[in-house]
């Protein structure tokens, strides 16, 4: 479902600082300051918060989470000792409705800038989707919740309540595996996939267009995809420059570094579309990926990266036999995909053998 901001935990990139502020007393006395020196007022209490009406909107609602504030778009902010530590909000033009149900905040209405309407019936747990005229055009079970650490940004799928809690621990799951904590693999092992990918890949520091016309750079950034922008703005890399250039005299060139530090992103967001597409444990919740034997979570990578989550589930036989837990029949059955004629026999015949031991 669209309608959705990214969240991100630096402050730095949230909008300005001064603009979630207006004007709070202490003592009787009005003073206009920054977000920093305002929080610098605080305490570590977030009752303290309330009471200092920080806040340009004076919806201020409960959460576990810490201090919540919503601005008049939607934006929500939780601040916890003083400090913003999530938000999340929606894109711009559209507005979020947030309402207080007990101890949690929940994602009750988002209204787009088209006319469209998506609103939460608690009664069915469903999303109804409601057209310019105010008929219902469609029921949906999932809000896609999309989020974005240090440039990758995710679309995830989050049935039932929107509450600020669930919203924050899905982040927190993406922000792990993004920032390296939560990655099946150590350091050297991921230098030495990084080495594998730049072999099959292939690296290249000037755009190009690859082999089914898509605009890449480095190895294997699609140029073309949603977020591209803001991968290679945290790398330090313009995309509007490098677009511009493709195809000129003159392209625009990535250095070494950047080309390095892309891949290892997109590599860290392979993985946590591995952990999301293979689904959680009944029992425990945990990530079946995490509990796959290593040498099937390489090859899985490696299918993962090449492919992406919405080429990777066409694979259905191939799928149903990794969740089962047939590695061996799942390498066989791989080898009689359409990804193995257009990858070679080289690299899926890597890929089944991984699957096999």
């Amino acid at each position: 479902m669209g309608g959705d901001r990214h969240a991100e935990k630096d402050v730095k990139q949230q909008r300005r600082q001064g603009d979630a502020l207006a004007e709070y007393r202490i003592d009787g006395a009005e003073k206009r300051t920054s977000l920093a020196d305002s929080l610098a007022a605080c305490t570590a209490s977030d009752f303290k918060l309330n009471n200092l009406s920080l806040f340009s909107n004076p919806d201020i609602f409960p959460s576990k989470s810490g201090t919540i504030s919503v601005d008049d778009t939607g934006l929500l902010a939780v601040y916890k000792d003083c400090k913003q530590v999530f938000s999340y909000g929606p894109n711009s033009g559209d507005a979020f409705k947030w309402i207080p149900q007990g101890e949690q905040t929940v994602l009750s209405e988002i209204q787009h800038k088209d006319g469209r309407v998506h609103r939460f019936n608690s009664m069915s747990g469903e999303w109804l989707v409601f057209d310019q005229q105010g008929r219902l055009e469609n029921r949906q079970t999932t809000h896609l919740a999309s989020f974005s650490v240090k440039g990758i940004t995710v679309d995830i799928p989050i049935s039932g309540p929107l509450t600020v809690e669930k919203l924050r621990v899905e982040y927190e799951k993406f922000r792990a595996v993004i920032s390296g904590s939560d990655v099946p693999f150590a350091r050297e092992e991921m230098e030495d996939l990084a080495r594998r990918f730049e072999l099959r890949e292939g690296l290249r520091l000037d755009a190009y267009q690859d082999s089914k016309k898509i605009w890449t750079i480095g190895i294997g950034l699609n140029l073309e995809t949603p977020g591209a922008r803001e991968t290679l703005k945290a790398v330090g890399a313009d995309y509007d420059e490098i677009w511009l250039r493709k195809d000129s005299d003159n392209p625009v060139q990535l250095t070494r570094q950047q080309a390095d530090q892309l891949l290892e992103l997109t590599m860290r967001k392979a993985v946590y579309e591995c952990k999301q597409f293979y689904g959680t444990d009944p029992v425990d919740g945990k990530p079946r990926y995490d509990k796959m034997p290593h040498n099937v979570q390489r090859a899985l990578l490696d299918l993962m990266f090449n492919m992406g989550p919405e080429t990777m589930s066409k694979l259905t036989t191939f799928n149903s036999l990794v969740r089962r837990g047939s590695f061996k029949e799942a390498g066989n059955a791989l080898m009689r995909t359409k990804y193995a004629k257009d990858v070679g026999p080289t690299r899926s015949g890597e890929n089944r053998e991984l699957l096999s031991m």
